[in-house]
């Protein structure tokens, strides 16, 4: 497997971030749960196009957990509890 580079990582995070807005957005205005989306992309980038390996993302999970994890807390340090209240 080859690596990537800084700019595709960031890209790709940049890229991860805009579609989680957009989803946010579309789901608020239709109250279709979002987790119902996110099972389905899984499985379509999984199993169904074969664009992820196990092993890839097996590998990188730990970042995308350590990443969504200082969101979070930025996020609750810099807007407070309204940013997670319902």
């Amino acid at each position: 497997m080859e690596h990537l580079s800084v700019q595709a990582v960031l890209g790709l995070i940049g890229v991860i971030i805009l579609i989680g807005l957009a989803g946010e957005l579309f789901f608020k205005k239709t109250g279709v749960p979002s987790v119902l989306f996110l099972v389905a992309l899984g499985v379509v980038l999984g199993p169904g196009l074969g664009l992820v390996e196990e092993t890839q993302a097996t590998r990188l999970a730990p970042y995308f957990g350590t990443l969504a994890l200082l969101i979070i807390l930025a996020c609750r340090y810099f807007l407070g509890n309204e940013a997670f209240e319902a």
